[in-house]
């Protein structure tokens, strides 16, 4: 990937390169995109289309190849121009011959969703990764300890799947649940050394933020009681109290899933099986 350029290296005095000034070009025509202003998404794909052709001409093929094997669409909530537009063209060429590559499910290909699932699953920091509705890969995020943010065209998720890793092993948080009605995605996972907590969505779901809300003061109210409990009872081993803690988490989501006709599933990892099997799961 090639330097940016930010108000920091203007401060220096530094000029951009040619090739910065058009990707703070790309960055504003986007920024439009985002502000909801006029009708921007088709020509959003036309600036992607535009610099993607640019970067061929400009990095040359190996290094093109190297930015879409890398495949990083964007890092700390910063989209990767380079990526995106050579993605996007890479996608359209396909479009334009008829083909179309589910590498959601593909085992070839390099980041399939079971590939990401198994990589990121005991990862430190949160990724992840977005597929359309044709299993076209978008892209993979790369976030912090407690979140990670995809920046991507609003309609390109329709119908889609995004995966994303939870280090601690939690269930879904209210964030996850807004920004997944938001996408419009159709399956939504989370991985984990716990296990692989998964939502299908049946159409819009009808929560708001309202339920959002009471569903996140609930998710830390539990959580909270946990946490005094086992404060009070350091002779209880650990490992029950995460399970514990997971089957509140486990029983919240699945009140949820019932309540707005969402199809919520948990598949333990080896080490975890028995988690179900500790705890009665309350219905």
């Amino acid at each position: 990937m090639g330097r940016s350029y930010d108000k920091k290296n203007a401060k220096k005095g530094l000029k951009p390169t040619e090739r910065q000034k058009k990707t703070l070009e790309n960055k504003e025509n986007k920024s439009a995109f985002h502000d909801g202003a006029g009708n921007t998404e088709f020509k959003l794909q036309e600036d992607y289309l535009k610099f993607g052709r640019q970067l061929e001409k400009e990095l040359g093929a190996k290094r093109c190849k190297e930015i879409l094997e890398l495949g990083i669409a964007g890092r700390d909530g910063v989209e990767d121009d380079e990526f995106l537009a050579l993605n996007t063209l890479r996608i359209w060429r396909d479009e334009q011959k008829g083909i179309i590559r589910n590498e959601r499910d593909d085992p070839k290909f390099k980041f399939n969703l079971q590939k990401r699932i198994e990589s990121s699953r005991n990862a430190e920091i949160e990724f992840g990764t977005a597929y359309d509705a044709k299993g076209r890969f978008w892209g993979n995020f790369i976030g912090n300890k407690n979140h990670v943010t995809a920046i991507l065209p609003p309609s390109t998720l329709i119908g889609g799947t995004f995966l994303h890793n939870h280090p601690s092993g939690s269930v879904f948080s209210a964030k996850d649940h807004e920004s997944f009605q938001w996408w419009g995605v159709k399956n939504a996972i989370v991985t984990s050394h716990k296990g692989v907590y998964s939502i299908e969505y049946h159409g819009t779901p009808k929560y708001n933020k309202v339920d959002v809300a009471k569903y996140q003061e609930e998710y830390f109210k539990r959580f909270a009681q946990v946490r005094e409990a086992s404060a009070l009872r350091p002779d209880v081993p650990q490992r029950t109290w995460d399970n514990i803690k997971w089957a509140e988490g486990n029983d919240l989501m699945k009140r949820f899933a019932r309540q707005f006709g969402l199809t919520y599933k948990f598949k333990p990892t080896k080490e975890y099986e028995d988690f179900p099997k500790m705890t009665q799961e309350k219905d």
